[in-house]
């Protein structure tokens, strides 16, 4: 997943492709809560209207059932027709902008009393009405009955009228839909403008963001990059360094060596046998010049570090050989080797003798952190398409702040050190397409573990390449 990420954060078009994502997401977000709110906002104000027409309606209906009532006709609702306070009423709402007409209609549909006499004596159809107006409940319908509305498009509100518990009729008030309409409309106007407020503050936001994180990244690119080159002339200055000085070194020590071994053999020759103190002396003196060639091996190393040839190998086996190879120098150090090897064989791509100088780095570096006595543990171990192997010690292990620098050249926790062993062992692996780290372990001490991919079984059946 991170080898993904960081390929993806290399693509130039990446960041732009960021950008764009968050913008339509931003803008998918405002849109959606928009469209809520508008959803909300129609709801609003079909209640608000529906609900006071319909209080409306519900008072007139028990007024004319109270009238009824006193007048004594029973279900006769032709006595509405001469109701005063009916009519008056009609005059005065009728004749708004949001109404379109009033009806009181018996049981058969027959419209005994309208606000338009014209239409008093017609009868409505059966499917009078389009549909529910679901926002406003059961009793509310959109409809454009010639017989009530005279083709105008209303939503009809309708309320019972009772008279000694037994419906006789209802009664209709009719609102004009096209002023509803106008109403949502200019309720939706208001959300819109304020989303389009709140997506453009956002978006504002989130490119003025983006612009500044696009900057701060391109910045902090081009300074990996002088950083990088930075490093890049650091280690070539200190290559050319170390090469000359090698040179430069070498011939002196060689004439020191030599040297060392004309007096020693010159003194050998006495009759006279040398004392303790001076044969000591010039053992010391020929162990310090080996210990400088070999650090000088090792810098002249590091710095022609050249790829080996790739070559089909039993990991396992060769594995084995190296340990076995190494173990009677353990032993001297009353070091014990444990190792978990599996039974099969496991075949990788590599170089053999890198990977011996691999395991032999790793195992002296494990002697010389427990000194004398202690436990080092070899595993390996098959992890999907890599082989894995551990070399894990019980020493003091690595400070965990250090942990980051373990595989940088020249760092060492050794007072003798030089530094370079494990940086060596990370360059050889990722040679081979591997990868190596440091990982801390429960039972402490220092682990380092190697992995490495199986080789394609169409390699295989060719042999080594």
């Amino acid at each position: 997943m991170d080898d993904l990420l960081a390929k993806f954060g290399k693509q130039r078009w990446a960041p732009y492709l960021c950008v764009g994502t968050a913008l339509a997401l931003v803008v998918l977000l405002g849109l959606c809560g928009a469209y809520l709110e508008l959803d909300r906002a129609r709801t609003g104000v079909i209640s608000a209207v529906i609900g006071r027409w319909q209080s409306h309606a519900e008072r007139t209906a028990g007024n004319l059932e109270s009238a009824l009532a006193d007048a004594g006709t029973g279900p006769d609702l032709a006595a509405t027709r001469d109701v005063p306070w009916l009519r008056a009423r009609w005059a005065q709402v009728i004749h708004q902008p949001e109404r379109v007409y009033a009806a009181i209609v018996d049981n058969s549909g027959v419209i005994i009393a309208h606000s338009d006499p014209d239409h008093e004596g017609l009868r409505i159809p059966e499917q009078w009405f389009i549909a529910e107006l679901a926002e406003a409940g059961p009793n509310v319908v959109e409809t454009d009955c010639q017989e009530l509305t005279g083709g105008t498009a209303a939503y009809d509100i309708q309320v019972p009228i009772s008279v000694g518990g037994t419906r006789v009729g209802t009664y209709h008030s009719g609102v004009n839909a096209a002023w509803l309409q106008n109403q949502l409309t200019a309720a939706r106007s208001v959300v819109l403008r304020r989303w389009m407020l709140v997506i453009g503050g956002i978006v504002a936001v989130v490119t003025v963001a983006v612009l500044a994180l696009l900057g701060i990244t391109r910045r902090t690119v081009a300074l990996e990059g002088e950083l990088s080159r930075a490093e890049l002339e650091r280690i070539a200055a200190i290559n050319r360094l170390i090469t000359g000085l090698a040179h430069e070194i070498r011939n002196p020590l060689n004439a020191i060596k030599l040297n060392l071994f004309a007096v020693t053999r010159r003194l050998e020759r006495r009759a006279e046998p040398l004392d303790d103190t001076t044969t000591q002396m010039l053992e010391a003196s020929t162990a310090e010049v080996g210990r400088v060639e070999e650090l000088m091996r090792e810098l002249l190393g590091y710095v022609r570090d050249e790829p080996q040839a790739h070559e089909l190998v039993d990991l396992v086996a060769e594995v084995r050989n190296a340990v076995t190879f190494y173990e009677p120098v353990l032993a001297e150090d009353h070091i014990r080797l444990h190792t978990d090897f599996p039974e099969e064989s496991i075949e990788v791509r590599l170089n053999r003798r890198r990977l011996r100088q691999i395991l032999l780095n790793l195992l002296t570096n494990s002697r010389e952190a427990l000194g004398e006595q202690g436990h080092i543990w070899v595993t390996i171990r098959r992890h999907d398409d890599f082989a894995e192997v551990e070399v894990r010690d019980d020493g003091p292990g690595i400070p965990l702040q250090d942990k980051e620098k373990v595989f940088e050249p020249f760092f060492s926790t050794k007072s003798a050190g030089v530094g370079l062993g494990l940086t060596l062992v990370r360059n050889y692996v990722l040679q081979f397409g591997g990868d190596v780290r440091w990982i801390k372990h429960d039972k402490g001490g220092s682990c380092i573990q190697l992995s490495f991919p199986l080789a394609d079984p169409s390699v295989l059946a060719r042999g080594a390449v």
